[in-house]
């Protein structure tokens, strides 16, 4: 895109039909931004889909193997869902597993009817959605997470490497590489995810729950018994994520 293009560009970005889960190539949901013909799917991606589904879900699995150490309760393991990590990069594992289903399917389709997808179907939906909640929430955690409570006295090990290093790669992999689109009014969808993940930290602080280690705050910059750390970061983050979209 020429710089005198940009405004235009830019201006098109905010019509108000964008804030909506349609597009008028669905076909780039399956090509590389490569390709020389974008409306043709390619087994090549079929295989790059399926090789980031087994890479997400393999790591998602050491995760919870790896929560409180491999011999660990259930009871102990449970805590792996109360880190917004840990929500994120379960979407990020299903995002990849049901992403590579649906081009597996339209390159299978493709082969019988040679018919290039013309709208945007419920299966693509998801997968946009789904792109939504965790692209941006990814590049947000790991900012946070080695910016404010990374404790550098505990060692980095792989599978800590792979949920708040590797996730946000793979995330600028996917914008380099995909011909997915994305929109900057979807903003609302990772918004209403992290908004979901405080208002959850809020009802676990009031229950009186609390962190493996008895800790009533899941991070230190969540606390919800010391305000003013915690209110400025949740402003802060509103009013970056539009912006970071």
């Amino acid at each position: 895109m020429g710089c005198s293009q940009f405004p235009r560009a830019l201006r098109k970005e905010f019509a108000i039909a964008n804030f909506k889960l349609d597009h008028q190539q669905p076909h780039l949901f399956f090509a590389f931004q490569w390709q020389r013909n974008l409306e043709l799917p390619h087994w090549s991606y079929a295989l790059y889909r399926w090789a980031w589904a087994l890479y997400h879900v393999g790591w998602w699995v050491a995760s919870i193997v790896t929560e409180g150490g491999a011999v660990s309760t259930l009871a102990r393991k449970a805590y792996f869902f109360i880190y917004l990590t840990n929500w994120a990069y379960t979407i990020i594992a299903l995002l990849n597993l049901f992403w590579a289903g649906v081009v597996t399917v339209e390159l299978a389709e493709f082969g019988r009817t040679e018919q290039v997808k013309k709208v945007m179907t419920w299966p693509l939906k998801v997968v946009w959605t789904l792109q939504n909640l965790v692209y941006l929430p990814s590049l947000f955690i790991t900012a946070a997470y080695w910016g404010a409570v990374y404790n550098p006295e505990y060692p980095i090990d792989v599978v800590n490497a792979a949920v708040h290093i590797c996730n946000s790669i793979y995330v600028l992999i996917e914008l380099m590489t995909s011909a997915a689109p994305t929109r900057i009014l979807h903003f609302p969808f990772p918004t209403l995810m992290l908004t979901s993940y405080l208002g959850f930290t809020l009802i676990y602080w009031a229950t009186g729950s609390t962190t493996p280690d008895g800790l009533e705050a899941i991070y230190p910059i969540m606390d919800w018994n010391n305000l003013s750390l915690t209110l400025p970061f949740v402003v802060g983050c509103f009013v970056c994520l539009p912006v970071m979209q």
